[in-house]
């Protein structure tokens, strides 16, 4: 599970990634930004499962970062000092909110919910894809299986802008979402 964490200050990025190395080895941290400008242009541009947020930060709150990204495709954990956001937090469909400082015992439950969450959409969505194939046998697939870093993950054909290969990896264009890249060949992908 890839994760972007995002703080104002650094020693709660930095406390929260020791936490996350320590206690939840399953989430791979891909950016840690102290600032929000950064971290909007990271979370528009890099795929992530997870986004550990503050909401007291200058320049954008968490909500107004929420709010400037397009189309987010990832779950949010709110990690703040202030209990007075949980409300708010949840109608921006959070998927939890952890108070600081961070329980190791709470964020490792936090994270455990969510991987077993990501694992049982993607196991509906992989038999529904394979129902589909099986019933329709003669049709071409609508979706396609993408085996990535954090699991697979299922696109539309039609989104597929290009593939363009890099060595053993293929990295796939889509309509509206960030590039996707594959452990596979482009000749792998073409057959796929």
């Amino acid at each position: 599970m890839n994760a972007i964490l995002v703080d104002d200050e650094v020693h709660c990025t930095e406390s929260l990634a020791i936490l996350l190395a320590k206690y939840c080895p399953e989430v791979t941290i891909l950016g840690k930004y102290n600032k929000a400008v950064e971290a909007l242009d990271a979370l528009q541009t890099t795929p992530c499962d997870l986004l550990f947020l503050d909401i007291e930060m200058p320049v954008y709150n968490g909500f107004e970062l929420l709010n400037r990204i397009n189309n987010p495709r990832f779950e949010v954990v709110f990690t703040t000092a202030y209990d007075q956001f949980a409300v708010k937090a949840f109608k921006y469909s959070a998927f939890d909110y952890l108070l600081k400082p961070i329980d190791a015992e709470e964020l490792s439950t936090c994270v455990k919910k969510l991987s077993e969450k990501q694992h049982q959409a993607n196991w509906q969505e992989q038999m529904g894809l394979l129902k589909n194939l099986l019933n329709n046998s003669l049709h071409r697939p609508q979706k396609l299986a993408l085996p990535t870093n954090g699991g697979v993950e299922f696109v539309n054909i039609a989104d597929i802008i290009r593939c363009e290969s890099d060595s053993n990896y293929t990295r796939i264009h889509l309509v509206g979402r960030p590039l996707i890249l594959i452990c596979k060949t482009l000749k792998e992908v073409e057959e796929q």
